[in-house]
């Protein structure tokens, strides 16, 4: 083919393999030209004999066809519709003559095919999709519509009605693996290896008797294709959606499904919580006096390390306060900081248990013990006598 087109970069093969790569920057959006561009070239490849594969690619490595342009559908729609007429004034009629075209089509999907981009991969015979980079999606309903260039009946068909369900309800994208899996695309290559495979499928379909393609591929279409009601009925559901409030974006804008959003969105996940403790001690924690009797047992056991570590708040918040709920956070706290006071009297002699009576009680515990005999009713056990500096025996004094 000698024509020359705007946004398509065409080169044919004496194999009779046409590789068509898709030069519409900065997106490949598809537009009023890219839809005028392949309106004719379709009706060239319809009209001529030498062509027995077409192989469809993107010069673009992180797009495919990513959409189209919301603000010019009435504009690509009237391109659409000089290749059927008033009647299949879509881009799902349009998409729908790859299919039917008495050649073998194949899409080699690089970077992002999303909504209608998607729809016109699923619309040629056979998918082949980089492992790396390749991702599909049907957005439509994210954005206020549904898709409307045959994405519901081909995925239905592909998919199942489960998993076309979750593809076209979630609005999410799907990478080249996943969609292997669930059978949106032939395979999923590696990126070095996609090129080399196609090109070597795509001279093996070519090589075969023409008659014998066209009628396999004619009975195939027969079986699993949708009818062009179908994809009319969809065109036309697609743009009653856009039309309405239904298209709008939350702050009444229009859509633009194919740019990135205006709006500043967080390009960083959030930090995962890192819990600093285990279950068993998070569930000793939920319980405060058993946290009381728990750490006066330990620090009976391990004095120095416990009290060393009581008289460091900063310690004790780091290591209790954070996983707890926001409401019991200050409680906490405030728990944290009497608990530390009670573990400091244990250290030096007085039980947990008696100073907790002491104070339900509303006694106030002694500060020194008298010199003879135990402490009085109503107070807790008496802090033991420290001997004066005198009694020290010389080893024990400071220097």
């Amino acid at each position: 083919m000698v024509r020359m087109y705007r946004t398509l970069r065409v080169a044919e093969s004496d194999d009779g393999v046409l590789s068509v790569v898709i030069d519409a920057p900065p997106m490949n959006l598809i537009g009023p030209e890219l839809v005028r561009d392949l309106v004719a070239l379709l009706s060239e490849v319809e009209s001529g004999q030498d062509v027995r594969v077409v192989v469809l690619e993107s010069a673009d490595p992180e797009y495919f066809v990513p959409h189209v342009d919301l603000t010019k559908v009435a504009e690509y729609t009237a391109e659409a519709a000089k290749a059927g007429g008033p009647d299949d004034a879509s881009l799902g009629m349009l998409w729908h003559k790859p299919s039917e075209l008495p050649v073998v089509t194949i899409a080699k999907i690089r970077g992002r095919a999303r909504g209608a981009g998607s729809e016109l991969a699923l619309a040629c015979d056979m998918r082949f999709a980089a492992r790396e980079n390749a991702i599909l999606g049907q957005i439509e309903v994210g954005a206020g519509t549904t898709p409307g260039a045959g994405g519901v009946q081909h995925l239905t068909r592909l998919l199942g009605r489960g998993r076309a369900m979750e593809a076209i309800l979630g609005a999410d994208d799907f990478s080249a693996e996943q969609a292997e899996r669930y059978g949106w695309i032939n395979r999923a290559l590696p990126d070095a290896d996609l090129d080399a495979f196609v090109a070597r499928l795509a001279r093996r379909i070519a090589s075969f008797p023409a008659e014998a393609v066209r009628s396999a591929k004619r009975v195939l279409n027969e079986l699993t294709l949708p009818g062009a009601d179908a994809i009319r009925a969809d065109a036309r559901r697609f743009r009653q959606l856009v039309g309405s409030d239904a298209g709008q974006g939350p702050h009444g804008r229009p859509v633009h499904a194919g740019a990135a959003d205006p709006r500043p969105a967080r390009t960083r996940p959030r930090r995962p919580h890192r819990n600093p403790l285990s279950q068993k001690q998070i569930a000793t924690a939920m319980n405060p006096p058993e946290v009381v009797d728990r750490l006066a047992i330990l620090n009976a056991a391990h004095p120095r390390k416990l009290s060393q570590g009581l008289h460091h708040p900063g310690q004790v918040r780091k290591s209790w306060y954070f996983f707890l709920p926001p409401g019991r956070q200050g409680r906490s706290l405030r728990r944290l900081g009497r608990a530390a006071t009670v573990f400091r009297r244990a250290s030096r002699g007085v039980p947990v248990t008696a100073l907790t009576q002491a104070k339900k009680a509303g006694a106030q515990p002694a500060r020194r013990p008298p010199e003879h005999g135990t402490a009085p009713a109503g107070a807790c056990r008496a802090w033991p006598e420290r001997p004066s500096s005198a009694s020290r025996p010389m080893s024990r004094r400071r220097a």
